[in-house]
């Protein structure tokens, strides 16, 4: 029964769409034959994804086939229990708890729900998120706002 449920989830999660920005075999994201759980409940079995540097992903499927689970194993909010993972450089599974904030500030991600404070436009939104993750010089977050909004056509 369980095999059969994993089958369809896998069936049901459609596709992961990429869009390279720019061409590089710089690879962000590597995942080989992992098994992704939710606590004690296999969610998907022998998953492999490979992102390179610059790719632009957007995943796409039904409720209740993954995507949020491979998401929060992406950026460790779910261990690694078997299979190989690396993530901006580093291994999902040695990193420890305390570190996970260094993976997640090489990684962008923009979800759904989108989690913007809604008193700030954009602009501001940027500059909170980099300061609270330990950006102090003015200048260089300014530059790095900048590039960011351009990249994703609002500048």
């Amino acid at each position: 029964m369980q095999a059969d449920i994993l089958e369809e989830k896998q069936a049901e999660l459609q596709s992961v769409h990429t869009r390279h920005f720019e061409h590089t075999s710089d690879m962000v994201v590597s995942l080989r034959k992992v098994d992704i759980y939710q606590e004690d409940h296999l969610v998907l079995h022998d998953v492999t994804l490979e992102l390179e540097k610059g790719a632009f992903v957007y995943l796409i499927g039904k409720t209740g086939t993954g995507k949020s689970s491979i998401l929060k194993t992406v950026y460790g909010a779910l261990p690694l229990v078997k299979g190989e993972g690396t993530v901006a450089g580093f291994d999902l599974s040695k990193i420890k708890a305390r570190h996970l904030y260094k993976l997640r500030r090489k990684l962008g991600m923009v979800f759904q729900d989108f989690n913007l404070l809604y008193d700030r436009n954009m602009e501001d939104n940027l500059v909170f998120v980099l300061k609270a993750t330990g950006w102090k010089d003015r200048s260089a977050i300014d530059e790095r706002v900048d590039e960011v909004l351009s990249q994703v056509g609002l500048k």
